[in-house]
C-alpha cells in the first residue's frame, strides 16, 4: 500500500473531528445510519489501526481495545471502533467517498482543502539568489 503522509493524516484527522460533530447534532436516526455507513466503507479485519466514530479518535488497535478508549457517548453495541488502514482512510475522506455522504445526507461539512507544496529550492539557486542580494547592496 501507499505511504500515507503525515500532512494527509492530519487532513483525515481534522475531516474526522468535523464530521463527527455534525453526525452529533444530527438526529439519532440519521446519525446511526451515517455511522453504519462510514463502519462498512472503512472495516477491514487485519487492519492496525482502529477509528472511533464517537470522538474522531485514530490510533493503534492496542490503544484502542473497548477497556482503554474511552469516550462521552458510551451506547452498547454500537459500531464505533472500526477496524481500517491509512489507505482506506485517506481514500473515503480525501478522495471522495465523504464527498458522497456528504450530498446524500445533506451534511453542511466541507471537504478538506488540497494543499499545494512548493518544490524544494536547489542549493545552487538558493546560493545565487543570496548572491545576488549581496551584490545589490553593495
Amino acid at each position: 500500500m501507499p505511504d500515507i503522509t503525515n500532512t494527509d493524516k492530519s487532513r483525515i484527522r481534522s475531516t474526522v473531528t468535523r464530521l463527527i460533530h455534525k453526525i452529533w447534532a444530527s438526529p439519532f436516526s440519521e446519525g446511526v445510519l451515517i455511522y453504519s455507513e462510514i463502519s462498512e466503507v472503512l472495516y477491514m479485519k487485519s487492519a492496525r489501526w482502529r477509528i472511533c466514530l464517537k470522538c474522531g479518535t485514530i490510533d493503534q488497535k492496542e490503544k484502542m481495545i473497548d477497556g482503554k478508549h474511552s469516550c462521552d457517548f458510551n451506547p452498547t453495541n454500537f459500531p464505533v471502533l472500526v477496524a481500517t488502514s491509512w489507505y482506506k482512510l485517506k481514500e473515503y475522506f480525501l478522495e471522495g467517498g465523504l464527498v458522497k455522504l456528504v450530498e446524500k445526507y445533506d451534511l453542511k461539512i466541507k471537504p478538506p482543502v488540497a494543499i499545494t507544496r512548493k518544490p524544494p529550492l536547489d542549493i545552487k539557486q538558493v546560493s545565487s539568489e543570496k548572491e545576488k542580494v549581496a551584490t545589490k547592496s553593495n
